[in-house]
């Protein structure tokens, strides 16, 4: 029972992993090629969007979790509360985009395709995982002001 629940746990991880996987790279590729800026500008302003970072967080514990086998930064990126924070992180995301940004974001093709898996099918996914694997009452409420620091340094 132990084996058959850990691969019904990497599921979603898996999905999610293999979304951002193909997102991340077609968002930077997309940046740099509807645009005038050099690669090291298009780098610097790829990753300066929250939507970006955020999702590469996602990518970096899916794939962590995935493929890191017993390791410190598993061991991090394991914790209910990291996972209980990345949901936070990955949810202001989704919630933010689709309240104030989808009514005037007018995107086609590979940019509406990213564009719905950065802000509503991966913080939906993530948010289903974390809802299912995640007891609430394993989780440290005492360290949501440090879960903040993220998107609080963020906007400033």
């Amino acid at each position: 029972m132990g084996k058959q629940n850990t691969t019904k746990r990497k599921i979603l991880p898996s999905i999610i992993f293999i979304l951002e996987l193909y997102a991340l790279p077609v968002q930077f590729y997309l940046l740099l090629n509807g645009s005038e800026f050099t690669f090291f500008s298009a780098t610097v302003r790829f990753f300066s969007f929250f939507t970006i970072l955020t999702n590469s967080i996602v990518f970096l514990w899916a794939g962590m979790f995935l493929f890191k086998g017993k390791s410190n930064s598993k061991s991090f990126f394991s914790r209910y509360t990291t996972i209980t924070a990345i949901t936070v992180y990955i949810m202001i995301v989704g919630i933010v985009f689709n309240v104030l940004l989808r009514s005037i974001a007018h995107l086609d093709g590979q940019h509406r395709i990213v564009s719905e898996i950065f802000h509503a099918v991966v913080p939906s996914l993530f948010f289903i995982y974390w809802f299912f694997v995640v007891p609430i009452e394993k989780i440290s409420f005492k360290v949501i002001l440090l879960w903040l620091i993220y998107p609080i340094i963020y906007m400033i």
